[in-house]
């Protein structure tokens, strides 16, 4: 049986800042599964080190466990007896539906709503809200529910927004005001982590069964999956957008009732090798789109994805497109002189 591991975010630990065992600096992360269990949890030797240049620091669960071999072994049957015993975290929906309001105290759906959409797409705002199920928390944040084809709730997303729709983050870049709703439920006593299990979904993954036609297009960031939903003219019509809410997520697409249905990846800017390395090994049949490395700019940074591109293009003014247009194609310069044509704004 095997697990998928990766590096353990700053936010999955107690201990955010963990010591290197090599240099013994602040900036190491360990190996975790999907559960944020370490894959050492004695020695705390499987991680890798920040400092790869002054350390270097970097030992892999698959070194790791073929010099223990026992300890996989141990790991595997503790594994299996625990998902036998546990269950699925299941959020009432009540609770869900209780989150759904106050948006005029949500800062990132403030920002949301100052954007300048046209009639069509301003007035799409509400209902996608509605669709999604976007919740507000006590402190101003927005919280990105997952829920499944059966309408089950497996857990949310709780994210911190500043009013220029970025995520609230400190000096180091690391997220502020973040946590998983059945974290923050399991302090009340709710949910013990030895007897429940989060199975996540990808975000958007209920609206899968609204249309049963509709072709499945994904995304990353929960965020990117609601704008291009009111940004696309085709969205809860004949296309559904959904997020995997992670970079080693792709997965989730497996679990969701997708049938037979044509799906559309768009990668972000950087992770677009490495999503094509994940699709081919998770044997996911889709279309991978090259539309956020075709179509982006230098400002939209590195790690743009197709709602950054969707949001820029926004703000452009008619001469502005018209001359990234001609860039695109330098015929239409001559086709426009030729035949005397004047932008009309």
């Amino acid at each position: 049986m095997e697990y998928q591991y990766h590096l353990a975010k700053w936010n999955e630990r107690t201990d955010k800042r963990m010591r290197c065992p090599e240099c013994k600096k602040v900036g190491y992360k360990e190996y975790v599964d999907a559960y944020g269990h370490p894959v050492d949890p004695k020695g705390h030797l499987c991680g890798k080190c920040d400092h790869e240049n002054s350390c270097g620091y970097h030992l892999t669960p698959a070194e790791w466990f073929k010099a223990n071999p026992e300890e996989r072994k141990a790991l595997v049957a503790e594994k299996v007896a625990e998902r036998v015993q546990r269950k699925r975290i299941e959020i009432p929906l009540q609770k869900v539906g209780a989150t759904m309001r106050s948006y005029d105290k949500n800062v990132f759906v403030k920002w949301l709503m100052s954007l300048p959409w046209d009639d069509d797409q301003r007035a799409a705002l509400p209902e996608m809200l509605k669709l999604y199920c976007i919740g507000t928390s006590k402190d101003g944040g927005c919280i990105w529910w997952q829920i499944d084809g059966n309408h089950v709730c497996r857990t949310g997303k709780k994210m911190l927004y500043k009013t220029d729709g970025h995520r609230l983050k400190d000096d180091e870049g690391n997220s502020i005001g973040f946590n998983w709703i059945h974290a923050m439920e399991r302090q009340r006593g709710l949910y013990p982590e030895k007897e429940y299990d989060l199975v996540q979904c990808l975000f958007g993954e209920h609206l899968i069964s609204a249309i049963p036609d509709a072709s499945i297009h994904v995304v990353e960031s929960e965020k990117s999956a609601l704008i291009m939903s009111i940004v696309d003219p085709l969205a809860m019509k004949k296309h559904v957008w959904v997020a995997c809410g992670g970079k080693n997520l792709l997965r989730l697409i497996l679990q969701a009732p997708t049938g037979k249905r044509a799906i559309t990846i768009y990668p972000d800017k950087d992770a677009f090798d490495e999503w094509v390395k994940d699709i081919k090994q998770l044997g996911i049949k889709c279309t991978v789109s090259d539309a956020v490395k075709r179509t982006s700019i230098a400002e939209d940074g590195h790690k743009c994805d197709i709602a950054d591109i969707a949001l820029r293009r926004m703000y452009e003014t008619p001469e502005q497109k018209l001359q990234k247009m001609k860039q695109l194609n330098p015929n239409l310069e001559t086709l426009i002189n030729n035949l005397q044509l004047e932008l009309i704004k």
